[in-house]
């Protein structure tokens, strides 16, 4: 249920066109907060009772009929929960073990709409796992499952689609590069090596490393990178070569790096964005954009409780205040739903979705 709406929420790419360069810098010269040609407030439907077990999320994936939460449950010791798009659970899948189809440390995730195919790397094992969804939805958890125990080393970031993979790296090793687009054979087609232009650069390859966020587009044609600390918006076009498309220069992100891996907060750190969607005409993320990381007056429920959504240039096109704190979040755009993790004030976490309202 919308409780307020500013401007009409109908709106189309054609008038968010027009507005250009809303909260974009794209040189050094300085941040500056978006400014949203439409604004709206509204609410979370939640689905499910409480997710019970369910406590860090890693990942979010909506099917034509399914919605997969990714994340660890220590009572039935599996990653993969699968829900219907009424919240009804169906099941839980991919153990945690050391057997040929389970997993010990999933450190990332890569799906593939197009193919229905997840794929997962696994630290520990140094093996690559490849869900196939329709096998495994067909069969109720017991088929779908393959491994590959083909990895000397990972990536931080990677994304794999038909004759490509894209490795994103923010620690610099020898021979490394910040973006590196290959073909299946392993050659390099293309790199990037370039980090937003910001005063303390020593934190780029902290703030870039596993708290960012790295999304491919259905298409396979761009990039979009956000950052978790302070907030900043990276587009790239991946036809041909890897080129920066735009730059979205909105809150400067400050932390220290002297502590913990990969950085602390500080009492000047923003709190950025909370995840990451992409489809081939737009960028969906969950926020915060407000909240000191140290206050010690903190309402949980309004933390990363509001949606922004840009298009591929970085401009804003609209935002909308929520009232639930948003942990992992997925757009079904034919629906115009987004389907969300979310959290209330006492941390208990449920299954949502919320009507978007946006015309393209």
């Amino acid at each position: 249920m919308i409780k307020h709406l500013f401007y009409n929420s109908s709106i189309t790419l054609v008038v968010v066109l027009l507005v250009t360069c809303c909260g974009v810098k794209n040189e050094k010269s300085g941040f500056k907060k978006p400014v949203f040609p439409v604004k709206e407030t509204s609410e979370f439907t939640v689905i499910t009772d409480e997710l019970i077990g369910i406590n860090v999320v890693s990942d979010l994936f909506c099917g034509d009929n399914w919605i997969c939460i990714y994340a660890y449950d220590a009572e039935n010791q599996c990653y993969m929960h699968l829900f219907d798009k009424s919240g009804v659970k169906m099941f839980s899948a991919l153990r945690k073990g050391r057997g040929p189809n389970e997993i010990m440390l999933p450190v990332i995730t890569s799906y593939n709409s197009e193919s229905a195919t997840l794929d997962i790397f696994d630290a520990t094992a140094s093996k690559n796992i490849t869900v196939h969804m329709d096998s495994l939805l067909a069969s109720d958890g017991k088929s779908g499952i393959s491994s590959i125990n083909e990895l000397d080393s990972y990536p931080e970031k990677l994304k794999i689609w038909p004759g490509h993979r894209l490795e994103g790296r923010a620690v610099k090793k020898e021979g490394h590069k910040r973006l590196t687009l290959l073909n299946d054979f392993g050659d390099t087609l293309s790199t990037y090596d370039s980090f937003p232009e910001i005063e303390n650069k020593d934190i780029l390859p902290r703030l870039y490393t596993f708290h960012s966020w790295f999304e491919l587009s259905p298409d396979f044609t761009k990039l979009a990178t956000a950052s978790c600390g302070g907030e900043i918006l990276e587009t790239f076009s991946l036809s041909g070569k890897i080129s920066n498309i735009s730059t979205g220069y909105f809150i400067e992100p400050d932390v220290n790096i002297e502590g913990a891996f990969p950085y602390d907060d500080n009492e000047r750190t923003i709190l950025g964005f909370s995840d990451l969607f992409v489809d081939n005409s737009l960028i969906y993320t969950a926020h915060d954009g407000k909240t000191l990381a140290k206050s010690k007056d903190i309402d949980k429920r309004s933390l990363f409780s509001r949606i922004a959504i840009y298009d591929w240039n970085c401009n804003p096109v609209k935002e909308i205040q929520t009232d639930y704190r948003i942990e992992r979040i997925c757009v079904e755009s034919d629906s115009d739903k987004m389907f969300a993790v979310v959290r209330d004030n006492d941390s208990s976490t449920y299954l949502a979705y919320i009507k978007l309202n946006i015309t393209k």
